[in-house]
C-alpha cells in the first residue's frame, strides 16, 4: 500500500515529541511497467527507462514532488499486483467493464490512440466495416490485452490469441497470422523501430481508445486527486504539445495546443 500507516504514525508521534510535525520526503511512488518493452509508452535505452508515459507521468510527478520507483512486471502480474497494492500505478491501461471496477482512473486521458485492423499483404481480405465481414478468418490479439470495451465485448470474430505483441507482428512479417488488431501507436513505432514493413499493412481503423494513467484502489484518493489536478493543466501547455512532436504523436492528441484554442480552431 502507497501509504503505511504504521510510518506515518512513527512520524507523527516523532513530530510532536519535537514540537512540530513535518514529513521531509514522501514515500516513493511505485510505477509499473511491463516485462517487455512498449514503445513509444515506455522502453530502455542506454540503462534508462524512457517513452512518452515516462516523461509525461515525470513532469507530474515533478510538480507535485512526488518520488517514484519503477518496477517491471510480467503485464498479467503487473495488473494483479496493482489490484493488490503492491503496484501503485500503471501508464498505459484502456478502460473496460472488468477493470473500471479494480482501479482509480485518472481521468482525462492523457492520449487518443486508434485500435486498427493489420493484415499481412498482399491482403486478400475484404473488410465491409465490421469484424465480423472477416469471418472465418481468425484475428490475432495478445493474450490478456485488452482493446477497449467495445472490441473486447464483441464475440462475432474469432481470435487467435499471441503471447506477445513483438511476436504478433513477427508472425505477421512471415506471413503466418494474416490478420491481427494492433494500436496504431504501436504499429507505426514496431515500424519505425525494425523498418517499414511492406508485409503489414492497416487495413482499417477500428475503433478509437484512450490511453490512461491508473492507480491501485489502496492508494490514498487525495494523492489521486493531486496528481488529476497537476495532469490537467499540463495536458494544455506547449510542453505537452512539444513531447507529441518529439515522438512524433500529434495526431494522438487528446487536446488541442494552447495556440489553437487561442485561435477557436
Amino acid at each position: 500500500m502507497f501509504k503505511r500507516r504504521c510510518a506515518y504514525a512513527w512520524y507523527f508521534i516523532f513530530g510532536l515529541c519535537a514540537g512540530s510535525y513535518q514529513v521531509t520526503a514522501a514515500e516513493p511512488l511505485s510505477i509499473g511497467l511491463g516485462d517487455v518493452d512498449y514503445g513509444p509508452f515506455y522502453y530502455s535505452r542506454n540503462d534508462r527507462t524512457t517513452g512518452i508515459s515516462i516523461e509525461i507521468v515525470e513532469q507530474v510527478l515533478a510538480s507535485i514532488e512526488q518520488p517514484y520507483v519503477i518496477k517491471r512486471r510480467a503485464w498479467t502480474r503487473l495488473l494483479s499486483e496493482l489490484e493488490a497494492g503492491q503496484v501503485d500505478l500503471v501508464t498505459v491501461i484502456y478502460e473496460n467493464q472488468e477493470r473500471l471496477p479494480k482501479f482509480q482512473y485518472v481521468h482525462p486521458a492523457y492520449l487518443l490512440d486508434m485500435i486498427s485492423l493489420l493484415c499481412a499483404s498482399p491482403c486478400p481480405i475484404n473488410y465491409q466495416g465490421k469484424l465480423e465481414s472477416v469471418a472465418p478468418h481468425y484475428i490475432g490479439v495478445v493474450r490478456n490485452y485488452s482493446y477497449g470495451q467495445v472490441i473486447d465485448g464483441n464475440y462475432s470474430f474469432q481470435r487467435q490469441e499471441i503471447e506477445n505483441e513483438k511476436l504478433l507482428f513477427k508472425l505477421m512479417q512471415l506471413g503466418k497470422l494474416e490478420l491481427a488488431l494492433a494500436a496504431k501507436s504501436r504499429h507505426r513505432w514496431f515500424s519505425r523501430s525494425y523498418g517499414p514493413s511492406k508485409q503489414i499493412e492497416a487495413l482499417a481503423d477500428v475503433e478509437p481508445i484512450p490511453v490512461y494513467f491508473a492507480f491501485s484502489p489502496l492508494v490514498d484518493k487525495a494523492l489521486v486527486d493531486k496528481f488529476t489536478a497537476a495532469l490537467e493543466p499540463y495536458l494544455h501547455s506547449d510542453s505537452y504539445q512539444s513531447l507529441l512532436k518529439k515522438y512524433q504523436m500529434q495526431s494522438f492528441s487528446i487536446t488541442h495546443s494552447p495556440t489553437q484554442e487561442q485561435n477557436g480552431n
